[in-house]
This record gives C-alpha cells, structure tokens and sequence, in this order.
C-alpha cells in the first residue's frame, strides 16, 4: 500500500489497529523464516548431492541431523527437508533398472464379466435365494511341513460353504472338484447358478469351462489384479482362519503331506437336510 498509493506506514498501521512493533517483529520473523528455509536447501543439496543423487528424504535429514553431509549437525524436521527437497526438485534416482521379466503374458482368453460389480463401481453380492450367485477360491493352510489348500463354494445367500475341496495343490483339480460338488448338490431342473471368482489360471482351464458349459453355469469373474472383486470369498477366508484355524497348533504333519507325489483330492459338501430353504432357515454343516 505504501508504494503502490502512497500512504504512511504509521496511517497503515493505524488502519489495521498494530502497533509498529508488532510489524517489525513479523517482518524479521518473516526474513528469519527465510533464512531458515535457505540453510536447509543448501543442505539438502548438499546431502543429496553427496549420496549421488540416491537419498530419499529420511537419509537426507538423517545426513543434517549427524553432520554427515559435511557441515555442522543440525536439528531439522522432516517437514523442513521434505519442503526442500520438494522446491528444489531433488528426486532420489533408480540405483539399479528396473527388472524387465514378468511372468504376465496378457488375457490367454476373454475374460467374462463381472457380475457383482455395479456400474458405479460397488459390488453387490447379495442373493435374494439360495444357489443363485456363489463365490470360489482358493486358499492355504500350514500344517507342520505341508501346505494344505481349500477351495470353497460359498453361497452368498448366507454366506455358508455349500462345497468344498481339500488338496496339497492348488491346481485346476481342486477347483474342478469343489464346483462337480456343489453342482452335485444341486436339483434337476435347477435355475442356472451364477459362479464368481478371481482371474486364476485354474478358473481358465478349459476343464472349468467345459463344467460351466455343460451345467449351465454363468461364469463371472473379477478384474485383473483387483481383490476387493472377489471380497465375499476373500472375506469368507478371513473368518474361517480367525475363528478356526489361528491360535492352534498344527505343527502334526498330516499323512502323507510330506510327500511330494500326488495326493487324492478330498471333497465335501452341505447336508441336504442342512441347505438353506428360500426363507433363509438352516445353516450348512459338514457331513
């Protein structure tokens, strides 16, 4: 205001009701600041420059603090370095190329649609009867030296396994062999079921295919490398493992786990007297 209309700094300072004090302090506060933010940027160039253009923010500021950098230790916040940093556009370099192999080849076929994905981007696993939509997947368990992997039908009218499969390997058998169970299960004449389930090679295989096909089963299956697609099954296996399997000892190596020849798929499946009716009445036990 003074240099652009002319006025006094005491009319100025009489207008916004400061003392001139209080204004000489803020100006020195301000210059202060500045100076501060000066040393910290030499610094941290310093630093950064030292280590080859290869520390990140914490090394930096771990390089002010012991005096490594060359100057004398100095107390610094990680705000004030990364502030720095930011401003002088110090970027911590790649100290090694990135690896160029990737075991991902592309979509080996089309890839079906997701079901219970809606178009705002939510999901809807909701069943209004049973054996309408169900959910799979597979997961492991150590036991002693062995790995045993369970591939569930899960029901997402309840929630409840209606099927089930156990195997030392998560191949396309064990997955076959938990849907030929749940479809088992299943009256003649039975609307088609709709199967959900990750982009796994076993949910690819033509065999899982052919037992779609051939059951009329409407595939559905969720998008590369998105977990939460398939959250009903991931959630099923959360609290299978809380309340079952964590906090016991199976350090008992199963016969036969140790063993690296092939061993029998073994399957289950819900009573028929324990399916749960269209009223929800009934919960899946084992036989």
């Amino acid at each position: 205001m003074r240099r652009d209309f002319g006025y006094s700094l005491r009319t100025i300072l009489g207008f916004l009701g400061i003392s001139k004090s209080i204004c000489e302090y803020g100006k020195g506060a301000i210059a202060r600041d500045e100076a501060r933010a000066e040393a910290v940027r030499g610094r941290a160039r310093r630093a950064f420059e030292r280590s080859g253009r290869a520390y990140g923010y914490r090394r930096v500021r771990a390089s002010i603090l012991s005096g490594a950098d060359g100057g004398e230790p100095m107390a610094v916040s990680e705000r004030e370095v990364r502030r720095a940093m930011r401003e002088c556009g110090m970027v911590a370099r790649r100290t090694r190329a990135r690896l160029r192999y990737s075991s991902y080849e592309g979509e080996p076929d089309e890839r079906p649609g997701n079901v219970p994905l809606g178009g705002d981007g939510t999901h809807d696993f909701s069943a209004a009867r049973p054996d309408e939509l169900v959910v799979t997947d597979v997961t492991e368990f150590r036991a002693g030296r062995a790995k045993a992997c369970l591939s569930p039908v899960v029901d997402c009218f309840d929630g409840m396994p209606a099927a089930w499969s156990v195997s030392l390997h998560p191949d396309s058998a064990l997955c076959d062999s938990s849907l030929l169970s749940y479809l088992g299960t299943l009256p003649e004449g039975h609307a088609p079921v709709t199967e959900h389930s990750d982009g796994g090679g076993p949910y690819r295989a033509g065999s899982w295919k052919r037992i779609c096909a051939e059951n009329g089963v409407v595939r559905s299956m969720s998008r590369k490398g998105c977990c939460p697609d398939n959250a009903r099954a991931e959630g099923f296996f959360g609290a299978l493992k809380e309340e079952f399997y964590n906090g016991r000892d199976w350090s008992a190596v199963p016969p036969g786990a140790s063993r690296r020849s092939s061993t029998p798929t073994s399957s289950g499946t819900a009573t028929a007297g324990s399916r749960p009716s269209a009223k929800g009445a009934g919960r899946c036990t084992t036989r």
